[in-house]
């Protein structure tokens, strides 16, 4: 069996054949895969087929007289193989509206992980003080980093300029020199 990578679970597995091979049909939250044994003396398994669910572009069922699952599959979208395998298994059209939906949940996931991705806190002055505030910390005065010189955190803004020496000083920075300092203690 395939090692699952952390999150992936296994959704089906199924016998079947690929291009001849018999051997298991294995559906992931994450990927279509094919495991066949082999040898003459001592058998071993191999996956012959791990295709990420994001490159399967279509699922059809096909064949006249053997209903086969037909898998079209992108280059270049983590996979690099036959752009289109056929695969025997026992019942294909209940298959084939399980890969669906694994295909349409897997780009969903993705999709919200992105959304994720781009929501950013806008660390500005007035964030930083409430967020003292409400942790009951409160700065007696700040030095600039630069040249140690008082410095007066103002009331919004992201960013200071030091009045001694010029520096730009960033709400961001102050934030991380205080979790430094508090994480030391």
């Amino acid at each position: 069996m395939p090692t699952l990578e952390p999150g992936e679970i296994e959704v089906t597995r199924l016998p079947g054949k690929l291009h001849g091979t018999a051997g298991n049909l294995l559906l992931t939250s994450r990927r279509l895969l094919f495991e066949h044994s082999s040898g003459i003396f001592s058998k071993q398994t191999y996956v012959g087929v791990n295709i990420p669910l994001t490159a399967i572009q279509n699922v059809t069922v096909g064949g006249s007289f053997l209903r086969k699952v037909v898998a079209v599959v992108a280059q270049g979208e983590g996979y690099v193989g036959v752009p289109r395998l056929e695969f025997e298994v026992g019942s294909p059209e209940s298959l084939r509206q399980t890969i669906m939906v694994q295909v349409a949940a897997r780009h969903s996931e993705i999709e919200d992980e992105k959304r994720r991705a781009r929501i950013q806190i806008v660390m500005d002055f007035s964030f930083l003080r409430s967020q003292m505030e409400r942790g009951g910390i409160s700065v007696a005065s700040v030095k600039c980093p630069e040249c140690g010189a008082p410095l007066s955190l103002p009331q919004q803004g992201s960013n200071t300029v030091c009045s001694h020496c010029g520096s730009m000083i960033h709400a961001q920075d102050v934030l991380d020199r205080m979790k430094g300092f508090l994480s030391s203690l």
